[in-house]
């Protein structure tokens, strides 16, 4: 079989499960993954014969395509500020906004000496700002298979990252030296918001790094709160992904406690993270 008439299959597979550009933007995707051929490679290459090995796996892909499994978790990997990141079901897929919180820290804490990203997951902010800034990063997760996963992601990297394992909802002890900056991107989503979630969101990612009760929407928040109460600097910053529709009250959990609270939009104009700091 040619290349060209390897993507007409692929086409033909997945027809009526994504339109005709998401499946082109997805045949590339494995097409540089399985062959290292990017897509003006493909277009020289047309006539040319794939691999029987190749062609299995491409038919194994489109037929996991169309159960509506994510990309990123058949290829294991994402990408993240132009990085690569491997990736499982046990960790959220890395989301474009995310990426904003790295440029966040570094405009109001450009001086940080130590760093800590609490519910590292796939270790993609602790990694970045490993590679971005001159600070001490450390990264923690609840979970010893999800630390692995992000301790592999740094080493892939280059990037010097101190992972530890403990969970911010009860954690068992404190730091002996304080961070200056405390970043996280804890679980947000409503239970109510699941109907709002794509469906291959909810059939694949892990629930417990997405969802919480409406019940108790801030309860990572209020934990981060109280860990930074002797886990962090006295100059030090707290910088938070959350959800867009809890901007004023999350602001207004960490208003008693820090002179300086503000909510920050991202790309798309709406309420995406939010600031702490004393002064």
């Amino acid at each position: 079989m040619t290349y060209q008439s390897l993507l007409k299959s692929f086409r033909a597979a997945l027809a009526g499960t994504y339109e005709t550009s998401e499946t082109d933007s997805l045949f590339f995707v494995a097409l540089e993954h399985i062959t290292s051929m990017s897509r003006t490679d493909f277009y020289l290459n047309t006539s040319k014969e794939i691999e029987d090995k190749q062609h299995a796996w491409f038919k194994e892909i489109s037929e996991r395509l169309k159960t509506g499994e994510p990309v990123q978790y058949i290829l294991n990997e994402a990408w993240f500020l132009e990085r690569k990141f491997y990736v499982d079901h046990n960790v959220l897929i890395p989301r474009s906004e995310t990426e904003e919180i790295i440029d966040i820290v570094k405009q109001y804490a450009p001086n940080a000496r130590s760093i800590l990203d609490i519910g590292t997951g796939s270790g993609c902010i602790a990694v970045s700002l490993s590679l971005a800034m001159p600070a001490n990063v450390w990264a923690m997760d609840y979970d010893a298979q999800i630390l692995k996963i992000a301790k592999r992601n740094a080493e892939f990297n280059d990037a010097e990252v101190e992972f530890f394992r403990d969970n911010i909802l009860n954690p068992m002890k404190n730091r002996e030296k304080p961070f200056d900056v405390i970043v996280s991107n804890p679980p947000y989503v409503k239970a109510s918001e699941k109907g709002l979630m794509q469906k291959n969101v909810l059939d694949y990612e892990p629930d417990i790094a997405l969802f919480v009760e409406d019940s108790n929407a801030l309860q990572f928040y209020e934990a981060i709160k109280k860990y930074a109460q002797k886990n962090l600097s006295a100059t030090g910053v707290i910088i938070m992904e959350i959800n867009e529709s809890l901007g004023a009250e999350t602001k207004n959990l960490f208003d008693s406690a820090y002179r300086t609270v503000k909510v920050i939009k991202d790309i798309h104009n709406k309420d995406r993270f939010v600031i702490a700091a004393h002064d």
